[in-house]
């Protein structure tokens, strides 16, 4: 018999996937075009989706015996997989078969990738800032997700465990904005700490966690709530925009300060409001939800893709279609003859 949390999750896996689908498209259109300075918010999304599913799996198993290993295993088993086969890529055979293609930046990113291996490249980025060799450095959120996998067990123990103890969630979007205002400044850490650290971006996971806890509440009160707070936080956005003369770039001093938990809660809104509606499968979100289910590999190769074509078919205007459909191409192809081996083994976890 399901859990009334996996009930819920496996209903909205298609709203879901929508979800994934815009938030991946988001991201690579901010790399592949200037004028979408706004396209990092789709990292929001994706941490807001994390927070929320991820809080949803551990209640679900939360009397289990085996509530750590299995969460754990699963992780490591939808994530590690495929990561690692690109650093390997990346970090062992390019420089075998082609050592002549290695460049400076390239031997300086080398002489880091333990950081790489070890899901904390973020921790590097926090004190000198992006690399020379920018190949990699979407991999930052990756290593914030894994991050948030190794504590969030213990948080939603201690939420879910004592009694009105969520007000704990609360206490981490505080601490996320005051770390970012205060503290990241006294520890002299490079600017981009503020969008790159995990301590910086927990109200983003927090609030996707408040998002589930909202949603399998039994007494709803203003069902409209989320979606106020979405264009609440929609105009307060545009009102930084306009009084700061700015986009909404994550490197601005209004963003990362205020505006990321600005972002999360406007996502965590559209969230709450799109998966409480009956699934519209019309043709944009079909295709959104076609591109959820790879956004993973999506994520991880739009960025190697673009680089490589830029290298060597500069000034073409075809390459952004390109790197779409070879993007997407390679996610196909390693979902389907790679992850999936992996995937295969996560049902036997359930029980284990």
């Amino acid at each position: 018999m399901q859990s009334p949390t996996l009930k819920i999750l496996d209903q909205n896996i298609y709203q879901l996937d929508v979800l994934r689908g815009l938030a991946v498209l988001l991201v690579m259109c901010f790399h592949y075009f200037q004028v979408f300075s706004f396209g990092w918010v789709g990292v929001d999304l994706f941490f807001v989706l994390s927070g929320f599913l991820i809080t949803g799996k551990l209640v679900e198993s939360i009397k289990s015996p085996n509530y750590l290993t299995a969460f754990y295993l699963k992780r490591i088993l939808r994530i590690v997989p495929l990561y690692y086969l690109v650093l390997f890529l990346f970090f062992v055979i390019l420089p075998w078969v082609a050592p002549s293609t290695i460049s400076e930046s390239m031997k300086q990113l080398l002489q880091q990738q333990g950081y790489y291996w070890s899901f904390s490249g973020n921790f590097v980025e926090a004190r000198i800032g992006w690399p020379a060799n920018i190949t990699l450095i979407h991999f930052w959120s990756l290593a914030c997700e894994m991050q948030f996998y190794l504590i969030w067990p213990f948080v939603i123990l201690f939420v879910y465990g004592y009694r009105n103890a969520r007000w704990f969630l609360w206490l981490i979007i505080a601490a996320a904005i005051i770390f970012r205002i205060y503290v990241a400044d006294y520890l002299s850490l490079h600017l981009l700490s503020k969008y790159v650290l995990l301590f910086s971006r927990m109200d983003t996971f927090a609030i996707g966690s408040i998002a589930y806890f909202y949603l399998t509440s039994s007494n709803l009160k203003l069902r409209n709530l989320p979606l106020i707070l979405s264009i609440v936080s929609l105009l307060a956005i545009l009102s930084l925009v306009i009084l700061f003369k700015m986009n909404w770039h994550y490197a601005n001093p209004p963003v990362h300060t205020i505006g990321y938990t600005l972002n999360a809660v406007f996502w965590g809104g559209i969230l709450l409001h799109y998966v409480r509606q009956n699934a519209n499968h019309h043709m944009v979100s079909k295709i959104l939800a076609i591109v959820g289910k790879y956004s993973y590999a999506m994520y991880v190769f739009h960025l190697p893709v673009w680089i490589f074509l830029q290298k060597y078919l500069p000034g073409r205007n075809w390459i952004v279609v390109a790197a779409f459909m070879i993007t997407f191409l390679l996610a196909y192809l390693s979902y389907n003859l790679y992850e999936k081996y992996f995937l295969r083994m996560k049902p036997a976890l359930r029980h284990a």
